[in-house]
């Protein structure tokens, strides 16, 4: 059996992060670069392990379960499906007042500091 012909073997790495406290599983690609022939790997995330059961629980890697994640998805898209011209109104109405009262507050202020120029 040559080199080639061989199996490559893979495995389960589990690594500990010690900023959370969480301990990740990833599956292991072991394999020989080409060029330099050094043992290197590639890993992919499996998911993360549940301290309780000692059981892989699956994760996309971003602290949330896919269904989690779609489920947040589907909450958002349905938020942005619900709004009605009215609300629009209502907060461009709002937005203008504050833009108007934040304006009066800035050429207030311009004017006191032209005063205190003037003065010192």
């Amino acid at each position: 059996m040559e080199k080639s012909d061989r199996p490559k073997l893979q495995g389960v790495i589990y690594q500990y992060d010690k900023r959370s406290g969480i301990t990740y599983a990833y599956e292991n690609h072991p394999y020989i670069e080409k060029g330099t022939g050094k043992h290197k790997s590639k890993r992919k995330l499996i998911g993360r392990l549940d301290t309780d059961t000692n059981q892989i629980v699956a994760t996309d890697g971003r602290r949330k379960n896919k269904k989690q994640r779609d489920a947040a998805e589907k909450t958002a898209a349905e938020k942005v499906r619900d709004t009605s011209p009215q609300d629009y109104k209502t907060l461009y109405e709002t937005l203008l007042a504050k833009w108007t009262n934040l304006e009066s507050r800035v050429s207030a202020l311009e004017s006191s500091v032209k005063d205190l120029k003037k003065n010192s």
